[in-house]
């Protein structure tokens, strides 16, 4: 089970996705070719861009999913003395999870008109509640207290606390890039912050504020709630999905190094929910 799967299920109702899309979406014969004969879309496709993609080959509902690459060379049936086109397959991901590889022209992209307006399948999410986070939370206090007190380990979380705490970054302009959610809600990322604002802000233990670092202590009270917003509560998210990935290791029996361990929770927060990606591109 990865973290990932545990912070969002997608799945499109209404529509039965092809157990074989590509026999049921083409209906030709498929050759893998590191070089396609005919691909005249190659230039303006991105890998992971949104698109929005038919299931099947006659539907006429369209799914949230990302272009992942081109995967071959349709071959279509010919009668004798026909002239044969080649179209280029690609490869996408469907947001509940399943690949498929289509043609160009089953899917739409941001830059065809057509993105804004055709029908998108129904859609139900199943976000992680903020009562299945809070113990999660709780189980990394310890690490959040030590960035508050200026004892973070490794030396990149005590830098990015620091330069706000030392003056380098004070701004709430200048935070939100490097504050990194996933797939959890605006809801549940701001149950957290409060949360973390009644510890560290409003009703810090008394062992604890004793403790806390001299530059936090002089910050004004919106400075201080900036940080923690901005700064601890990203790290609270990164500490838990570390936790989900150190878990997720042990249990099959592959430790995995820490940094290595961070740069997965790290991707993972960094990936951005395609449903969502989608609509905010089209018009409310």
């Amino acid at each position: 089970m990865s973290a990932s799967s545990q912070i969002i299920a997608v799945s499109p109702t209404n529509t039965i996705f092809s157990p074989s899309p590509i026999s049921d979406i083409s209906d030709k014969k498929t050759i893998l070719s590191p070089s396609p004969i005919s691909d005249t879309l190659s230039d303006n496709l991105i890998p992971g861009a949104p698109i929005l993609c038919k299931s099947t080959r006659r539907s006429q509902i369209f799914w949230p999913a990302a272009l992942l690459n081109d995967s071959g060379v349709e071959v279509p049936r010919r009668r004798l003395g026909q002239t044969t086109h080649f179209k280029t397959l690609y490869s996408v991901r469907f947001c509940d999870g399943t690949s498929a590889k289509v043609p160009c022209s089953s899917f739409y992209t941001t830059t065809d008109q057509e993105f804004y307006s055709v029908k998108i399948g129904e859609i139900h999410t199943t976000p992680v509640p903020f009562e299945i986070v809070l113990p999660k939370i709780q189980n990394v206090l310890g690490s959040l207290d030590s960035i508050l007190v200026g004892n973070a380990y490794p030396e990149d979380v005590k830098q990015r606390s620091d330069r706000y705490l030392n003056g380098g970054c004070r701004t709430r302009v200048e935070i939100p890039a490097g504050a990194i959610y996933g797939y959890y809600t605006e809801g549940v990322v701001h149950e957290v912050a409060n949360v973390l604002k009644n510890r560290y802000i409003l009703n810090c233990p008394q062992p604890l504020i004793g403790r806390l670092n001299t530059w936090f202590l002089n910050l004004s009270t919106d400075q201080q709630t900036n940080y923690i917003t901005d700064i601890i509560t990203s790290e609270a998210f990164l500490l838990i999905t570390l936790d989900e990935f150190a878990n997720e290791a042990l249990e099959q029996g592959t430790p995995q190094d820490y940094f290595w361990l961070c740069h997965l929770a790290v991707d993972c927060l960094r990936k951005v929910d395609i449903v969502d990606l989608v609509y905010s591109y089209r018009p409310r």
